[in-house]
């Protein structure tokens, strides 16, 4: 979602930058709208097509956007050891390079490994410099101790890519996270992950890799330990080096659930698992044009910015459509804003 003070023409509106606000507030969220079998995107939709309500309340849309506009992508790649594990870091570089593929010349991306430390793998690059990515030298399996060292510090990665893209160069932007699913050790806890994902504003997808199931994932790993009696619904899957082995670590847990959707929330995104090399270009691609294809709807709130949280409704009045947005916003005006969480 963008807000911004005010717009003359519709190309105007679509060059402005998230960040931007001053004046009268407008909002403007990016809208997804297909088919119910989410295979054709709608085109020809009009103002008078739409219907927006903020905290139930009814608003008067100003403009219906349609227009491509350069896109932001970066990438926050799970890097941890797990990823070594079956075809993952295969499905993870087949996965960003279809979507970089998949983008326009005038469109930017920048890569980032999610390890105990975060690094930058690709600064913010125009693809049309791009002539491949290279992925040599990526090694998820190198730290000591092997796959058991340790799962991504999920939320810290978000956390990294959300300040990534306060960098970008392009007015619409997105985070893709490409990951295992699986999170451990994160010095940010999810509460304030998620205030900051709403004052940010940005669109986030989840490509997972591989099952998210921990009994899936302990068959494939030898030295993942399953619990004396089997395991049940609801319950963890205790991993870790054979007991008094060389290098022996604390066991750590598996949770039984699938972590991206907690990062996507309600950004507007969605998660996709992938499990085969097809089926990561196929979601690649499908993002990739998801990204060139939404709507902008923009409204001035009938309400004065409040610092609260407001929840978006956007309808489509036309029967047989599927149609995806942001679950809300930070009514924040921009001399209130106030600093991210920590």
């Amino acid at each position: 979602m963008l807000r911004l003070a005010s717009f003359i023409a519709l190309a105007a509106l679509s060059a402005q930058q998230p960040s931007f606000r001053t004046g009268v507030e407008v909002v403007t969220v990016p809208v997804t709208v297909t088919s119910l079998d989410r295979n054709t995107y709608i085109a020809g939709l009009t103002p008078a097509d739409f219907k927006v309500s903020e905290n139930g309340e009814r608003q008067d849309i100003t403009i219906v956007s349609r227009e491509r506009v350069p896109v932001s992508v970066v990438f926050a790649v799970d890097s941890s050891p797990i990823m070594a594990i079956g075809l993952r870091r295969e499905l993870a570089a087949e996965a960003v390079n279809k979507v970089v593929a998949a983008l326009q010349p005038d469109d930017e991306v920048s890569i980032l490994f999610i390890r105990k430390t975060i690094e930058e793998r690709l600064p913010w690059t125009r693809v049309g410099q791009i002539k491949e990515l290279n992925w040599g030298g990526w090694n998820p399996s190198a730290p000591a101790g092997g796959i058991n060292a340790g799962l991504a510090p999920l939320n810290d990665g978000m956390r990294a890519a959300l300040d990534q893209i306060e960098r970008a160069n392009n007015p619409r932007r997105a985070v893709l996270i490409v990951s295992a699913g699986f999170e451990s050790s994160s010095r940010m806890s999810i509460a304030n992950l998620v205030k900051t994902r709403q004052q940010s504003e940005t669109l986030v997808f989840g490509i997972g890799l591989g099952s998210s199931d921990a009994r899936v994932v302990a068959a494939e790993e030898p030295h993942i330990m399953k619990p004396s009696g089997g395991t049940r619904a609801g319950s963890d899957l205790v991993r870790g080096i054979d007991a008094g082995g060389p290098g022996a670590l604390a066991p750590q847990t598996l949770p039984e659930f699938d972590y991206l959707e907690t990062l996507v929330g309600d950004s507007g995104g969605v998660v996709t698992r992938v499990l085969s090399l097809p089926e990561a270009a196929m979601v690649a691609r499908n993002i990739a044009a998801e990204l060139q294809n939404q709507y902008l709807v923009g409204y001035t709130p009938k309400k004065a910015f409040d610092g609260k949280y407001r929840k978006l409704k956007i309808e489509v009045n036309r029967r047989g459509l599927y149609v995806r947005h942001r679950g809300g916003y930070l009514a924040v005006a921009a001399a209130q804003e106030p600093p991210k969480p920590q």
